[in-house]
């Protein structure tokens, strides 16, 4: 069930009644707690998972979860001449641990769309290289993508993008500050 039709119009723009009313209540029962800061904080999540969704969806078709196609994407536009990249490097780009990389390595290499191999100048290094078939992959998966997402921020003004784009990096930003203990 979409909960989209919580959603309304206002002076204040476009709110979720059901974040406001959870963000006011829990502001009353609170002191300390700031209902707009709430609210914003589950209308991101929300957005969040309204987006994962909708990539997740479009993804499936191809037989691929959102990490596996962040590193094919990490590859393509990383390292368009194919000379690899270090599992390490590789892990950071995607935003997980070397580990984890290589599970998501392990399926897209049984799928023929990466290789792997040992760096020429250290063994210990595994590099990851995308393959032909993964071009083939995205060269179709991406133009559908782009609808897709074209549904979603198409009503932005490149103005307005940017200004999202910039809110969205200084929260990252935010959320990297020690937290304060009281």
């Amino acid at each position: 069930m979409s909960t989209t039709g919580f959603i309304v119009p206002g002076p204040d723009g476009y709110r979720d009644q059901a974040h406001v009313r959870m963000a006011e209540g829990e502001g009353r029962r609170l002191p300390g707690v700031d209902p707009l800061q709430m609210e914003a904080r589950l209308a991101f999540f929300a957005a969040a998972a309204a987006m994962e969704a909708a990539v997740d969806a479009e993804l499936m078709t191809y037989g691929l979860s959102h990490p596996r196609f962040n590193i094919l994407m990490v590859l393509r536009s990383i390292d368009p001449e194919g000379a690899g990249i270090a599992m390490g490097t590789l892990a950071t780009h995607v935003m997980t641990t070397a580990r984890n990389a290589t599970g998501l390595v392990d399926l897209l290499e049984q799928r023929g769309l990466v290789s792997r191999s040992a760096d020429p100048s250290d063994r210990r290094i595994v590099r990851v290289t995308k393959t032909a078939a993964a071009d083939e992959l995205l060269d179709e998966l991406l133009p559908r993508f782009a609808v897709r997402m074209a549904g979603a921020f198409g009503g932005y003004r490149d103005g307005e993008l940017r200004v999202l784009i910039d809110h969205l990096n200084r929260l990252r930003l935010g959320l990297d500050l020690p937290a304060v203990r009281q």
